[in-house]
């Protein structure tokens, strides 16, 4: 049984067993709690959306994160590679320019 329910098996009791009197301040005060537990749920439900909005929204981003970790690393992968290369090259010439600029004394 959900708790509006009790509230009206509640609202329902006081107003077949109380005075006029009673009945009223009773009624009026449970009107305030239904009220504050009607805002507690819907508060309550509100919180439970965002939160599974957020897990979903986290796995996102994960997911994400992964792969741009991966593109970054082959990215950089690459780069050291074409850096490697061009120093390779430099050295290759340097070498020939070494080798031209040498006196050759066994000639």
């Amino acid at each position: 049984m959900s708790m509006i329910d009790q509230f009206q098996k509640l609202d329902d009791l006081i107003v077949e067993r109380t005075t006029p009197e009673v009945c009223a301040m009773l009624r009026n005060q449970l009107s305030l709690t239904r009220e504050q537990i009607e805002a507690y749920q819907e508060s309550s439900d509100r919180q439970d959306q965002t939160l599974a909005t957020q897990a979903k929204t986290i796995a996102t981003l994960q997911d994400e994160n992964k792969k741009l970790v991966a593109t970054i690393t082959e990215m950089e992968s690459n780069k050291k590679r074409k850096l490697d290369d061009w120093f390779r090259e430099q050295a290759q010439k340097q070498a020939e320019i070494t080798k031209r600029h040498t006196l050759d004394y066994n000639a």
